[in-house]
């Protein structure tokens, strides 16, 4: 299996998928979009999946602000974070995202020191 395929499969993204991309690093981007497997679009389309890579709280709170009510009920949203920061599940965005009725599920390890939180409605 190839490295993107690898990555399309621990981010359980479908080929077809319409995903967002929200300040993700170039080579993961690439690995994400490599073959045309996936379709990257903007906030302003339809869209199955957001993959959105932040740094700070703010900016997972102003992430999670934008697409967590144009996501559709069995959308998927991954929020990656640099390993060792503050888990996202229990942290920045977290709160708004429970609110909004999003649980943290699964976690992945991302290449370029990189961890993802998967959430999902309830």
């Amino acid at each position: 299996m190839t490295e993107a395929a690898n990555l399309l499969k621990t981010l359980q993204l479908q080929a077809g998928t319409r995903v967002v991309l929200i300040n993700v690093p170039q080579d993961i981007a690439h690995g994400i979009t490599a073959g045309a497997e996936v379709e990257p679009v903007h906030l302003s389309d339809a869209f199955e999946a957001v993959v959105a890579f932040c740094r700070t709280a703010v900016e997972a709170e102003a992430f999670v602000g934008q697409v967590v009510e144009k996501l559709p009920a069995d959308g998927t949203l991954w929020l990656a974070r640099p390993k060792g920061e503050e888990a996202l599940a229990d942290g920045a965005g977290a709160g708004a995202l429970a609110s909004a009725g999003w649980l943290a599920g699964e976690h992945a390890e991302l290449e370029g020191g990189w961890a993802a939180v998967r959430f999902s409605r309830a």
